[in-house]
């Protein structure tokens, strides 16, 4: 059966979302729904078709979701979907992590016939940073860059630059993340400047990692100061590290709890005693004599 079979199948899964769970149009629509996907997954395991198999089995776990219950995410098959109307969603969220979950969670964004817009964009996000975190960058950056086509989400814009940063295309993502900053409000023009200081470190360029500090500073960031603070650690000014350290710990608004730990161990490498060259011997010691040997 090609996909297009199974819009009635989603539109009823639809429909049965907005029914009272307990009601008799509930019960009986589930029961319905239920035999679909059994009856389904049978046939298309005697025909050996993959793609109505795991569509009877996204059924069946939706289903399953609705009842409250948390089914296992389905392992995905080594397979193109078409997907149908609303389907794709449907699919990207009952599937495991994937590089076909994140091909139905970038379909679904474009999908007119589904209703859930939020939803859509919330479950590409999380697919998004699922992949970028397996490193299975072209999936990732694909998904981040259709949400950062919105310029309000600052989120996917960050996350799609980092991609960017990690496929190779630095200086596409340092240009990107200028033309962001210069058109950003203030609290999201000190995270574009963040960026571009992470994404110039990543080129080996210091200077312009600082100048980009600077700027997020100038704009409230206790980030940008925690990251002079490690700049200038690596730099061997650990006096200056020291005091940007306290700053920001101390500073308004209060960091996060992951950067307040980085900041209290830049903190306390700042303050190590610093190496004594003298503590090294210059000469080897004398050698010991031989067992039952007595020395010259």
């Amino acid at each position: 059966m090609p996909g297009s079979d199974w819009r009635g199948a989603w539109d009823d899964l639809e429909r049965l979302q907005t029914l009272a769970p307990a009601s008799e149009p509930a019960r009986r629509l589930d029961a319905e729904l239920s035999a679909l996907a059994s009856a389904r997954e049978r046939e298309a395991r005697k025909l050996h078709d993959g793609a109505e198999a795991l569509r009877a089995r996204v059924l069946a776990a939706q289903l399953a979701r609705l009842r409250g219950a948390a089914p296992r995410p389905l392992a995905a098959p080594a397979l193109t979907l078409v997907f149908a109307p609303r389907e794709a969603r449907l699919v990207a969220e009952v599937l495991a992590p994937s590089a076909l979950r994140a091909t139905a969670a970038l379909a679904a964004l474009g999908d007119p016939a589904d209703p859930r817009a939020t939803a859509r964009r919330e479950l590409a996000l999380a697919v998004a940073r699922e992949e970028f975190e397996a490193r299975r960058l072209e999936g990732a950056s694909a998904l981040a860059a259709a949400l950062a086509a919105d310029p309000a989400d600052l989120d996917a814009a960050l996350l799609w630059m980092r991609c960017e940063s990690l496929a190779g295309r630095r200086e596409n993502a340092s240009a990107r993340a200028a033309e962001r900053e210069a058109g950003a409000a203030p609290a999201a023009a000190a995270e574009f400047a963040l960026i571009g200081a992470e994404l110039a470190l990543a080129r080996e360029e210091p200077g312009a990692a600082r100048r980009a500090l600077g700027r997020a500073l100038a704009l409230g960031s206790a980030r940008a100061l925690l990251g002079l603070a490690w700049r200038d650690l690596e730099e061997g000014q650990v006096g200056r590290a020291a005091s940007l350290c306290a700053a920001s710990l101390t500073g308004v608004p209060a960091l996060a709890a992951a950067e307040r730990s980085r900041a209290w161990l830049c903190f306390g490498l700042a303050h190590l005693p610093p190496h004594k060259a003298d503590s090294i011997p210059t000469s080897p010691r004398p050698a010991r004599p031989a067992s039952g040997e007595t020395p010259p």
